[in-house]
């Protein structure tokens, strides 16, 4: 258990009151028979379309990846080392080893790629995910201007969202590019024996040269990682589009894409919340609110996400068993 568990169990505890809350402003009774509405055919469709949106995710991060070869096989490699990772990242707040760090390490022991270029490529993987969605943040802002629904208000807010994204995703790039890790930890160095004991710096050195080779040399595979990335957000919209559609409050494709993008929004800006919880249902209610003027489909669609989330979770943990060195007990690292 790390120091850091405290502070993810109290966020953890906040988001929950925050979505039983939620629940609780529903009507209930109509809830679960909106929810009987979802036919099993209806949940298999939703269930195929994020399966599409976790492989075009997988492909944007196998672009980020210059060892792995663009094939299959590689693509199946990466798809199934998500599922675990993102389940592990969804399960376990107070864990050790992360979803991220997990991933590189099966990426290590199992298939010889250097943790150096694992994390560059999660890093760049990230990246891309952010560019993307400033592509469809502006869009959204297109929509959100001619939105009856919408006020100037929350259209100027909107506005600058777009404007602090965009300047957030300048930043980041700009600081994979300056070598800004080799600088940290050089100074950690010449400052503690620890840090240099654990040769961080010369970690640092090659993560920030992994960035410097992408970013001059793989440009191809930067565009088409980005590329993936925005397939990934946009088979999002179409899941809240059917989502709405199935639960019997049809919404339009326009009105999905500004819902789908406020929730991702508040899912970044509140990435320390485990498993979104509590900010995903929030992001649900109130827009709801603004575009349809009530609360209820918003709560139900929630809901359904949730549903399909934690269907998606056990599934991951069933594979489990079945990959190769995997750590038994959460936590353990490969030696």
């Amino acid at each position: 258990m790390t120091q850091k568990f405290p502070f993810k169990l109290i966020f953890f505890l906040i988001g929950f009151s925050i979505f039983i809350l939620i629940i609780l402003e529903a009507d209930l009774t109509n809830l679960i028979n909106r929810l009987e509405e979802v036919t099993f055919f209806e949940g298999l469709v939703l269930l195929v379309v994020y399966c599409l949106y976790f492989a075009a995710d997988s492909m944007s991060w196998l672009y980020a990846l210059p060892s792995s070869k663009l094939n299959f096989y590689w693509m199946r490699r990466l798809f199934l080392i998500r599922m675990v990772g993102e389940a592990y990242n969804n399960i376990t707040p107070a864990a050790s080893m992360g979803g991220e760090p997990l991933k590189a390490w099966l990426l290590k022991v199992n298939h010889g790629v250097s943790y150096t270029e694992s994390t560059a490529g999660l890093i760049i993987s990230k990246t891309t995910s952010l560019i993307s969605l400033i592509a469809i943040l502006i869009v959204t802002l297109a929509l959100a201007f001619f939105h009856p629904s919408l006020l100037r208000g929350e259209v100027a807010s909107a506005t600058l969202l777009v404007f602090g994204t965009l300047l957030l995703v300048y930043v980041i790039v700009k600081l994979q590019r300056n070598n800004v890790l080799t600088k940290i930890f050089k100074k950690l160095e010449d400052k503690s024996k620890l840090v240099r004991g654990l040769g961080l710096f010369r970690l640092a050195s090659e993560v920030d040269q992994k960035f410097n080779n992408f970013y001059s040399r793989h440009r191809q595979q930067l565009f088409f990682s980005t590329i993936f990335a925005g397939l990934n957000w946009l088979l999002g919209i179409v899941e809240i589009y059917l989502i709405f559609y199935f639960i019997g409050y049809p919404i339009s494709f326009s009105e999905a894409w500004i819902l789908e993008s406020l929730i991702q929004t508040v899912k970044m800006l509140t990435f320390f919340v485990p498993a979104a919880i509590g900010t995903q249902e929030g992001a649900f209610f109130f827009g709801a609110i603004v575009l349809l003027g009530t609360s209820a489909p918003g709560i139900v669609a929630a809901i359904v996400r949730r549903v399909r989330e934690l269907f998606w979770i056990g599934l991951s943990l069933l594979i489990v068993p079945f990959m190769r060195n995997i750590p038994k007990k959460i936590g353990e690292r490969g030696h």
